[in-house]
């Protein structure tokens, strides 16, 4: 927490976890747009912690989220 100033506590959240064929790719498109999104990669798998996401910017998430997924075939597993 705060950069390191005590390692090993856990915050509360969750997260939202979205398949996709090219994770870096996807990643790489969220940080570039507007407005940047950050993720983390795990697998095949872009996973997004809504901890920090206020309830007013979870419809800019999800716009950012589906115009990153245009072009790219959703995996179905």
């Amino acid at each position: 927490v705060g950069g390191g100033s005590l390692p090993g506590f856990e915050l509360a959240s969750w997260a939202v976890q979205v398949h996709v064929p090219d994770p870096p790719a996807m990643a790489a498109r969220l940080r570039t747009g507007r407005p940047s999104v950050f993720c983390r990669i795990v697998e095949r798998s872009v996973l997004f912690d809504l901890r920090t996401v206020s309830e007013e910017r979870l419809a800019d998430l999800a716009r950012a989220i589906q115009y990153a997924l245009e072009g790219d075939d959703v995996d179905d597993d």
